[in-house]
């Protein structure tokens, strides 16, 4: 669809006149109070024994894995470097930074066309709502 054929059938719509059906609101507040009944509540008495057994359990985790000996050797690991050749460490890091840069050249894009989209809807959608003003 273009955007002549989208006003065109917005500006049919609006000429229209709708009739809502007589007793609509009525059985509408009937059905939205039946509705709010109908949902359980979560009582707070519930709420809070329930906090506070996440709670116990959570301190009694904390303290049981605080108190257990770390290793050196993980340490030492952790700071051990990945590459010894620097050549190879600057050619992974290239690759790396070319796939960065082309993912986020594709996002840039899909941005920018997410953007003229919505720049067209907006247009739109003040078009049509000058005509609701009138």
């Amino acid at each position: 669809m273009n955007e002549k054929e989208i006003d065109r059938i917005i500006d049919q719509a609006l000429q229209e006149d709708v009739e809502v059906p007589k007793g609509f609101a009525d059985r509408l507040e009937h059905t939205i109070e039946n509705e709010a009944v109908r949902i359980p509540k979560f009582k707070t008495k519930h709420r809070h024994m329930w906090l506070w057994i996440a709670t116990t359990a959570a301190v009694i985790a904390f303290c049981f894995y605080s108190f257990l000996p770390t290793s050196k050797q993980t340490e030492s690991i952790l700071l051990a470097d990945t590459y010894t050749n620097p050549q190879d460490a600057e050619r992974v890091a290239r690759k790396a930074f070319i796939s960065l840069s082309t993912n986020l050249n594709k996002g840039l894009d899909q941005i920018k066309m997410a953007e003229d989209e919505f720049k067209q809807a907006h247009k739109i959608f003040n078009k049509n709502l000058k005509h609701i003003k009138q």
